[in-house]
């Protein structure tokens, strides 16, 4: 695919596309139905929902598998629309209660929803202050619950045992309490007890005697123990493991590579941070030279001369991390991408991304490259085809920039949240 370079770029068709609408773009009078995806795909659909309203982690140039192998490495069982870690007890402690009043295939659905919303109004009338509620301003209207943003972290973690997607486990329950009432005669008291509890880890904490009233977020020090516990048991080499490990209870760094604490990290850790640290700030100016490519069009409202004071103070920041840059050129030696094994496609953007800059005499011209904006050019064309914004048209029109543009942060924004709620609660022992 080429394009023609002159004092602005051309694309090579300018069709519009008349009933999709690209993710950003609000205006959608389509309603969503779910299909019958796995439990990670749906939670990556959710994020991208969630993303709507999130401009800094909308996938403008395709880079999404790339940033989620990351993610996923360093902080397993999380996603972008998590918010505080006792929902991973909330959850099953639910479930749990329901399984125990034997609810129905049939009727688990209604009751689940029901169950929640009277979580959310506890939490609204005891602790409106708290951050991190769901549901916090739509209340019962709440779309997602936490029963399916926190569905696939419980399997991760090993709280929840049920292998399968939240819908299979609704249809399977008649017939697991058909299995505990033949067990009956068998079994004894103890172990029909124990049996009851077979969806979920054995050792899963006792509910608090006001539940499901919930008065709190706040995890108690017998709950963050057996939190800790399962990252440990089921992924004690990752991230997320070793910083709750560390005791972490950072709340205001930015990005992960600034926490101070990650200096006492395994070589090996630190090592895939910074391979994630420089795929971040390529990305970052790739997402800057985007938005001046929009921004220089006729028909966009925007001014570029933000984006051009932007990308040079990146310049700033990169030039004396290029060594870095090329040090870490090779994918097939990232941790994450190994396990994860984002797109072809995004993982060649970002080696021919790389290897543009690493070849550029000084970053602080990167603003007037037209290599590279034709580069950024034909990876949106690649990426969203006749929705991509550099065709012109309503598309670049409804356009509202990029605004202060970020460098990704691997959802730690997120996570640094839940670690904190883990530490904390660990730390009540020392006040007890």
């Amino acid at each position: 695919m080429n394009f023609i370079m002159s004092a602005r770029l051309h694309v090579p068709f300018r069709r519009r596309a008349r009933a999709a609408q690209s993710v950003g773009e609000i205006a959608l009078p389509a309603s969503l139905t779910w299909v019958d995806f796995s439990a990670d795909q749906q939670r990556r659909m959710m994020e991208l929902l969630g993303a709507w309203a999130e401009r800094e982690t909308l996938d403008q140039l395709g880079i999404g598998t790339i940033r989620d192998a990351f993610s996923d490495f360093f902080f397993p069982g999380t996603s972008t629309i998590q918010t505080r870690a006792r929902y991973m007890l909330f959850v099953p402690w639910m479930y749990r209660d329901l399984e125990v009043q034997r609810i129905s295939s049939g009727q688990i659905q209604d009751r689940v929803r029901e169950y929640e919303e009277h979580v959310v109004v506890s939490l609204q009338r005891n602790c409106p202050d708290e951050p991190g509620i769901i549901g916090a301003q739509a209340g019962r209207s709440v779309l997602q619950m936490p029963s399916s943003i926190y569905w696939t972290g419980l399997e991760s973690w090993g709280i929840r045992r049920f292998e399968g997607l939240r819908r299979a486990y609704h249809q399977k329950l008649d017939g697991f309490y058909e299995r505990l009432k033949h067990r009956r005669g068998l079994d004894s008291e103890v172990q029909q007890e124990t049996a009851a509890q077979h969806n979920w880890h054995p050792k899963l904490p006792v509910s608090p005697e006001e539940w499901p009233a919930a008065k709190t977020l706040a995890l108690q020090h017998a709950e963050a123990i057996f939190l800790r516990d399962r990252t440990m048991e089921e992924h004690p080499d990752a991230l997320l493991a070793r910083l709750i490990d560390l005791r972490v209870a950072d709340g205001d760094t930015p990005r992960l590579w600034a926490v101070p604490e990650t200096q006492r990290l395994s070589s090996e850790l630190r090592e895939e941070m910074d391979r994630a640290q420089s795929f971040a700030e390529l990305m970052q100016g790739a997402n800057l030279v985007y938005a001046l490519v929009l921004a220089e069009m006729d028909e966009c409202a925007e001014a570029p001369e933000g984006y051009r004071e932007q990308l040079l103070d990146w310049a700033d920041l990169n030039v004396p991390r290029l060594s870095a840059h090329a040090q870490h050129a090779d994918p097939g030696q990232w941790l994450a991408v190994q396990q994860r094994r984002p797109s072809r496609s995004a993982l060649s953007f970002e080696g021919r991304w790389r290897a543009h800059l690493l070849g550029l005499a000084d970053l602080h011209d990167l603003a007037g490259d037209h290599e590279a904006k034709q580069m950024i050019a034909e990876r949106e064309v690649r990426v969203k085809g006749r929705r991509a914004r550099v065709h012109g048209g309503r598309r670049l029109e409804r356009w509202t920039g990029l605004g202060q543009v970020s460098t990704l942060d691997f959802r730690w924004v997120t996570v640094r949240t839940m670690i904190a709620d883990i530490v904390q609660g660990l730390e009540l022992e020392n006040h007890a």
